[in-house]
Order: C-alpha cells, then structure tokens, then sequence
C-alpha cells in the first residue's frame, strides 16, 4: 500500500529533494523512515504507515535509532543528502544549501538569518527583536558554541508530526535532511512536544550520550525552527523567537 503526494505548484525539486533526504535517512541505518515508492516533480509515492499509539517501549527504541541515524554522519556542516545536486526546502519554503567547517557559522548564516527579512515583511518580527536575533546570530557565528562534534545527519525538520507511530514503532517522514548538530533535531522535539518524549531522550542517551549543558542550548537550536515559522506562521513565533535569541545572549 502507498499513498501520493502530488502539488501543481511544487516548486523546482521539491519532491526530488524529500526523496533524496528520506533515502539518505534511511541509509544510516538507524531510526526507520517511511519508504520512497516513486519521485516525479510535482509528486512523490510513499509507503503507507498504519498508524497506532505511541508506547514508551518503542519510545526508547526511536531514541536509541535515532542516535544511530545522526550517528553516520555527513560531509559538513549544511550537507545536502549524497548525491542530492537539488535544493533543499524546509516545509515549502526553500534553504539555503552552503556549506562549513564551523557549524556556528553554518548555522547562523544559513539556517537563522535568511528567514528573518521574510519574518520582516510578513509583520511578524519586530525591528527590535530583529537586532536581538542578529546579535545572537554573530554570537554563534563567531564559534561561541562550536565544539568537537563532526556533523550529524539530521532529520533537520524532526517536529512531532513529523514521527508517525505504527506497531513496530516510530516512522520519520518530511525530512529536511542536511548534515548539522545533533542536538538540533532533539530541540525541535522539544519545540512542540512529542509523545513519551523524556523516553525517547532517555533512550537517545543510552546509545550517545549528550554533551554537559544541552538542556540549557534548547533555545540555541531552536532559533532555525523558530525563524522559519516567524516567516509564515504569524507573529508569536517571531516573539518565540525574540526570547529564544536572549536566552542564547544569556548563556
């Protein structure tokens, strides 16, 4: 069984490019991702999850799967999926797909910074807050929170929507996949919520242990999410997002 997604208005690669994430995803191995039928533009066929309720076994599970799948790497900080010569997008709206050694660099200019004009011009960001998120953003630019993690390969876009849970447990879907800090699909869990989600860390850190302080970095990561929703999703994210930047100032 399978399902199709099909959009008259996708634009350039959109498809091509979930395609792409979902199959490098799947390759590392670890958490299970829904399979990739067939890719056309304007369309993609997926398998189809029968979704169930969520357990605090296959909670754990995911979590630990999870480490595994950040765990096989990427080639830099912004890596598109191997092979992957398209654009990338998160949700519909498009990224950037540069590329660094420095993964606060990266960060700050590629997954931050180009949402906050479009955050502007929708009205959902102030002027003021808009300097707080820019002196954040040079804060982690200038390698305030670089570490020796090597790039991970992340979901990139891993909001709890994004998990479905079937009888054999946690199935990834809408990736925005690209090479990044682990603890960047870890904050976007905590961003909207996720069922049994203590479990899932709980899990995530019997297979690779977080670094001291990542509770504290949340806001850190959570400035690209938030970034991107103030662009279109209205003006308490763009809020959302003012606090996070100060929390960042603070740390």
């Amino acid at each position: 069984m399978s399902i199709t997604k099909q959009r008259d208005d996708a634009p350039d690669g959109f498809f091509e490019a979930e395609a792409a994430g979902l199959r490098w995803l799947a390759a590392a191995g670890g958490a299970r991702v829904v399979e990739v039928v067939g890719v056309a533009p304007g369309r993609i066929e997926l398998e189809r999850v029968a979704e169930a309720r969520p357990t605090a076994e296959h909670a754990r599970a995911f979590g630990a799967a999870l480490a595994g799948t950040h765990r096989a790497g990427a080639s830099a900080f912004g890596a598109p999926p191997e092979g992957h010569g398209g654009p990338l997008y998160i949700g519909r709206r498009r990224m950037p797909s540069s590329t660094s050694d420095s993964w606060g660099a990266f960060y700050a200019e590629a997954r931050v910074l180009p949402f906050l004009e479009p955050a502007l011009r929708a009205g959902n960001l102030t002027a003021e807050a808009e300097e707080v998120v820019r002196r954040a953003c040079a804060r982690v630019a200038e390698g305030a929170f670089d570490d020796d993690e090597p790039p991970a390969r992340l979901h990139g876009d891993l909001w709890s929507g994004n998990v479905l849970w079937s009888d054999e447990g946690a199935v990834l879907i809408d990736p925005a996949a690209h090479g990044g800090h682990r603890e960047t699909d870890l904050a976007m869990l905590h961003l909207f919520g996720c069922p049994h989600l203590e479990t899932i860390v709980a899990g995530y850190e019997s297979a690779a242990p977080l670094r001291s302080g990542w509770r504290e970095r949340i806001p850190l990561h959570q400035l690209h999410p938030l970034a991107v929703h103030a662009a279109g999703h209205g003006p308490h994210y763009g809020e959302a997002l003012h606090e996070a930047a100060l929390s960042v100032l603070r740390l």
